[in-house]
């Protein structure tokens, strides 16, 4: 479960594109010992098995309220990816079903998905928004994180088939739009069984669980909604803050460190293909910013949409420009924008423009304080003493 983040690197004087998408590889999966119980979150009830996948979906069962979101013909606006790069069965007309589930946080679609699968995916989606409202200490009401779009996600059976970044080895994937663009593995999927190995419950084992990919994939959601219309949030940060949010168990110490050491995990050009220890690695770093334990530097992460917020601003005077007469922007290049304003760094699909990295990096550097309460700067650019400069002694001492 994670975002793919790609973007705008620079070699030999020329800027390379890159995408940004939030896209999960092989996730999931427990190590087959976790025990079986009966899981009930207040909405479905996933029941008590003792078997994986095809028999995990005929004891669910769900809930009124999203069986009342069901419409059979929908006729509602068509699944879209938007400029977000993610490539999606939902959006190829001769695949994707007319039966759409429309909740007050998401419209879920399906790829040859069963109603019951898709249903699991809506309820399980509902059930996580909470959990990172509370979580990022964003408002329980309104509509998904940005009170005004639903999440769109499509629920596709071909996905999950290895654990990989691309196509179809994704579990799950998100990316920005007109609110955010979700794709994620159905409970029915073939490939259920390897991402999740013996699953007795949707709910556990905690942090490695099929509903812990919608808090994952959720977070990125709500990070997309919070800084629409811009890309720019790196790597380690989104992937470090769903893991967090979504509980990953950590690896060692030893992994961790040895991830560091291996790769420049916060370099802006970081190609992000590791999914074991790196994500790890990020989920150490966000804990070592957001902890108050000893060692941590205790910013809270009930302030993250603060410090988005001031990324935002910066993306605005670095790439929000009043819309010349005679251009009729998209509807993804003015979301989140005041009206008569269009975000002039949207370039091809997913592409993170260079000015972004920027804001982002400004951003950073005026809200975290490092120990001695001087700024933490963010680059090694920035400072020697800069948090990618010294992650792995920082990371040392933390963990």
């Amino acid at each position: 479960m994670k975002r793919t983040t790609r973007r705008g690197t620079t070699a030999a004087g020329f800027t390379l594109l890159a995408l940004a998408l939030a896209g999960c590889g092989g996730g999931g999966g427990g190590n087959g010992s976790s025990s079986g119980t009966t899981s009930s979150n207040g909405t479905g009830s996933t029941g008590t098995t003792t078997s994986n996948g095809a028999a995990l979906l005929a004891a669910y069962t769900p809930p009124a309220s999203i069986v009342a979101g069901v419409q059979t013909s929908y006729s509602g606006p068509a699944f879209s990816t938007y400029n977000s790069g993610l490539s999606s069965n939902c959006a190829t007309p001769s695949k994707v079903s007319s039966t759409v589930i429309v909740t007050p946080n998401a419209v879920v679609f399906s790829a040859g998905a069963s109603l019951k699968a898709q249903e699991l995916a809506a309820d399980l989606l509902e059930q996580a928004i909470p959990q990172i409202r509370t979580a990022m200490g964003l408002p329980s009401t309104g509509v998904a994180f940005d009170g005004t779009n639903r999440i769109q996600v499509c629920v596709d059976p071909s996905l999950g088939q290895s654990a990989g970044e691309t196509g179809t080895s994704l579990v799950g994937q998100t990316g920005t739009g007109v609110g955010p663009v979700m794709q994620v593995m159905s409970a029915d999927a073939v490939s259920f069984d390897q991402r999740y190995p013996g699953a007795t419950s949707y709910t556990a084992p905690v942090g490695q669980s099929y509903a812990d990919l919608f808090v994952h994939e959720g977070t990125h959601a709500a990070i997309y909604s919070l800084t629409e219309p811009f890309l720019g949030t790196p790597t380690f940060y989104q992937e470090g803050m769903a893991t967090t949010i979504s509980h990953l168990p950590l690896a060692s110490k030893a992994s961790i460190l040895a991830a560091v050491q291996a790769s420049d995990l916060l370099s802006t050009s970081n190609a992000n293909t590791d999914m074991g220890a790196a994500y790890s690695a990020y989920e150490a770093t966000i804990g070592y910013i957001t902890s108050s334990a000893s060692g941590g530097l205790g910013f809270p992460m009930t302030s993250m949409p603060a410090f988005l917020a001031t990324f935002k601003a910066q993306a605005e005077a670095a790439c929000a420009q009043a819309i010349p007469n005679g251009l009729i922007p998209t509807a993804s290049q003015t979301v989140g924008l005041p009206a008569g304003q269009y975000n002039v760094c949207a370039s091809g699909p997913g592409v993170v423009d260079p000015r972004l990295n920027t804001a982002f990096d400004a951003a950073w550097n005026a809200t975290f304080k490092d120990t001695g309460g001087g700024p933490l700067y963010l680059h090694s650019a920035d400072s020697a003493n800069s948090l990618e400069s010294t992650l792995y002694q920082r990371l040392n001492s933390f963990l």
